[in-house]
């Protein structure tokens, strides 16, 4: 995730504590709740949408202004249905599980002090065995949610926007009547890593926490290659402990799907471990296909039911389905009026019915491709005005997004995501590219032969 994103004025900052009294009176006994303020939902949809406002004379402005101005709708966030839930079922996770995560604990700071051992401990069998098999945390198991949708469909920008409504990083100045200073990161967001390999996963959790509070361990950690996967394991729980980390959320799980089961791979076994095992309740998100990760595993026992075994326990609380946005939503109805105000269109009373249907019906309802479609046609309708509106918006649709587009229609008229899932390519920093280029050796399909509209610099 970015750490400054344009559609946020503000950055991420680093704030001092105040202390509030929550309703709920367990709550009141430890600073590290305290310290995190409740909204009402109504406050967290204000603060989440973002629909930047657009010139009216746009036509007027020079070519390269129409363009940072038609930029704007990259930004564009508007409120998806699961974000008061998601906010009020993540700030509750936090606060409940920070009870048994009070610092000034006797049985935190012994165990702290031997994981402070573990990391300096020579045998790997050791370290594996107290952090990953049997763990000797005196904290409680958390509940886990998971988050599943198409690519596409806002699964990530929502939840980490939703995040962005809870302060990330809190300093108490004193702690306890005490001048001891305490950094608490109430939340981290990051991707799970491409590679099986568990010292990636590390990686990708020290680099979260870089983002948050400026330190160095991702820089740190990589140079110390001869490190085991153990020694990386333990340090990612001391400072769980030492940042007093409240949250975590772990994007794109369905990599996992591709990885081995065994002790140098990533297993759902090591990241129950690493965090659930913590009391860190986490949030999952990965496209329905990662949802068989979480399938029963059968006992081995004759006639026994079905069991779900400790890998699984990872998911044990809800499951959030973002589905396609389609015409006569909500959603859609608040997407089209972001992406399609009517003083971009033609005519004077705005875009007809009928285009928004053709909208729906090209992009499937997919966020993604609504963003990225809504950007190029404006950019194109600036200078071609002697098309009509649907027939140019189809064909800015099938010369831009290719081999996608007969996937995206199968996806309007099914519902199956699988055939889009397996056109989609990344980029290296696993984004989905929402353009398919056609390369030699490819089985993909040909492009519908269509009037080359996007060659600017022919006259």
């Amino acid at each position: 995730m970015k750490l400054f994103e344009p559609a946020f004025p503000k950055p991420i900052l680093i704030e001092e504590a105040g202390y509030h009294d929550h309703e709920d009176e367990w709550l009141n006994e430890n600073p590290l709740i305290r310290a995190i303020p409740a909204k009402d939902t109504n406050q967290i949809e204000k603060e989440v949408r973002f629909v930047p406002e657009l010139p009216n004379n746009l036509n007027n402005l020079l070519g390269v202004y129409q363009k940072t101005t038609l930029k704007r709708l990259s930004c564009i966030n508007v409120v998806h249905p699961w974000v008061g839930t998601l906010y009020e079922d993540i700030l509750s996770s936090i606060l409940f599980n920070y009870i048994d995560r009070d610092p000034r604990r006797p049985e935190i700071r012994r165990f702290q002090k031997e994981l402070t051992a573990l990391c300096s401990e020579k045998d790997r069998d050791k370290i594996y065995e107290k952090i990953v098999v049997s763990p000797l945390s005196p904290l409680t198991t958390t509940n886990n949610a998971v988050v599943t949708g198409p690519s596409g469909s806002g699964k990530t920008t929502t939840i980490r926007r939703t995040l962005l409504s809870i302060p990330q990083v809190i300093i108490h100045p004193e702690f306890d009547n005490t001048p001891e200073k305490l950094t608490q990161i109430v939340w981290l967001s990051f991707d799970m890593a491409a590679s099986d390999s568990p010292k990636a996963l590390a990686l990708a959790f020290f680099r979260s926490i870089d983002m948050a509070i400026g330190s160095n361990y991702y820089t740190e950690w990589k140079a110390r290659k001869s490190e085991s996967i153990e020694h990386h394991y333990a340090a990612m729980q001391l400072l769980i402990l030492e940042y007093n980390i409240g949250f975590i959320h772990i994007d794109e799980m369905q990599f996992m799907l591709k990885f081995g089961s065994g002790r140098n791979s990533i297993t759902l076994q090591a990241v129950e471990a690493l965090f659930n095992k913590l009391s860190v309740p986490t949030l999952i998100s990965c496209t329905p296909e990662g949802l068989t990760l979480f399938d029963p595993i059968p006992t081995e026992t004759l006639n026994a039911l079905d069991v779900i075994t400790t890998t699984r326990r990872i998911y044990s609380d809800q499951i959030y389905v973002f589905e396609l946005a389609p015409v006569g939503s909500g959603l859609f109805d608040d997407l089209f009026a972001a992406f399609f105000p009517a003083s971009l269109s033609q005519k004077q009373r705005g875009f007809n019915e009928s285009f928004k249907v053709k909208v729906a019906t090209l992009t499937a309802g997919l966020l993604a491709v609504i963003t990225r479609l809504a950007q190029l046609y404006h950019r194109i309708a600036l200078r071609i005005t002697d098309i009509p509106e649907e027939e140019l918006l189809e064909a800015v649709f099938v010369e831009q997004f290719g081999p996608l587009a007969e996937a995206l229609q199968n996806l309007h008229e099914t519902g199956n995501e699988k055939m889009l899932e397996n056109l989609l390519s990344r980029d290296e920093a696993n984004n989905v590219v929402w353009a398919v280029a056609e390369q030699k050796g490819k089985n993909v399909h040909k492009r519908v032969p269509v009037t080359d509209i996007s060659n600017e610099h022919i006259g």
